[in-house]
């Protein structure tokens, strides 16, 4: 009997303080991994591809463009915290020039998500007046509020309008 209270206690003891077994897998979204493009536009100052990056937990909508090296730049223009993106219409504007762009969007609150002066190597969003990136999704987005460069449509060049739908 002695021996069985020890025994007793260190089950107890063991049941207690062992951590639960962790949860059955989920099954990832459909959501494709990676770099999705979504469509383009372009001026004779320059050209930019809009974009879709997904990770397992999060997701980045940006537009890439050339540089002088030949290489390709980012910039993120909105992060979701999860591995999608809601539905959005971009329209994409430019100036009389051609040699800025602007991004707007159907989200409300977003109206406005970036501006870019083509070949100046970079891009003014919520995250700031930035350098372009050199990945598609950077590791981290820091930044405070600026205003964008305001445009007026009516004097602007409307060069495309991309619609992206995820889907039910």
């Amino acid at each position: 009997m002695t021996r069985a209270i020890p025994s007793l206690l260190l089950l107890t003891m063991v049941a207690c303080c062992c951590p639960n077994p962790p949860p059955p897998r989920r099954t990832a979204p459909t959501v494709p991994l990676g770099y999705a493009p979504l469509g383009s536009a372009s001026t004779d100052v320059g050209s930019v591809e809009f974009y879709i990056h997904s990770a397992s937990d999060s997701a980045m909508l940006g537009f890439a463009t050339m540089n002088e090296a030949g290489q390709l730049n980012y910039c993120p223009m909105y992060a979701s915290t999860y591995r999608g993106m809601p539905a959005v219409t971009l329209s994409v504007y430019a100036s009389v020039a051609l040699d800025e762009i602007w991004v707007s969007s159907s989200w409300e609150g977003y109206e406005v998500l970036a501006h870019h002066e083509l070949g100046s190597g970079r891009c003014t969003t919520a995250y700031g007046d930035d350098p372009l990136a050199t990945h598609p999704m950077p590791a981290m987005l820091s930044g405070g509020s600026v205003a964008i460069k305001s445009f007026d449509p009516q004097e602007t060049v409307l060069l495309t309008t991309l619609e992206y739908d995820p889907g039910p």
